[in-house]
C-alpha cells in the first residue's frame, strides 16, 4: 500500500465517521482544535496528518485511530 492509498483511506474513513455522527466537517475541525483548511487539506490528500492529530480526530469521532486505516466499506450495488 503506497502513501497515496493510505491518505485516501484515512480521508474516506474520517468522512464516513463524521457522516455517521451527523457532524459537519467544519464542526469536526472546531472540535478537534484545528482549522478547516487543515482538515480539508488532509481530506484532499494535500496534507499528511500526524499521529497525534489523527488521535484527536478519533477522540472527537469516538472511534479507534486504527479505524482510519481499514479499507473503506463498499457501497451496495458495487459503488
Amino acid at each position: 500500500m503506497d502513501a497515496d492509498e493510505v491518505l485516501a483511506r484515512v480521508a474516506v474513513r474520517i468522512r464516513e465517521r463524521a457522516k455517521a455522527k451527523k457532524m459537519p466537517l467544519r464542526t469536526l475541525a472546531t472540535r478537534v482544535g484545528t482549522s478547516p483548511s487543515q482538515l480539508f487539506g488532509v481530506l484532499s490528500g494535500a496534507r499528511n496528518p500526524t499521529v497525534v492529530w489523527l488521535c484527536r480526530v478519533a477522540e472527537v469521532l469516538e472511534c479507534d485511530p486504527g479505524d482510519f486505516f481499514r479499507k473503506p466499506r463498499s457501497k451496495p450495488g458495487g459503488g
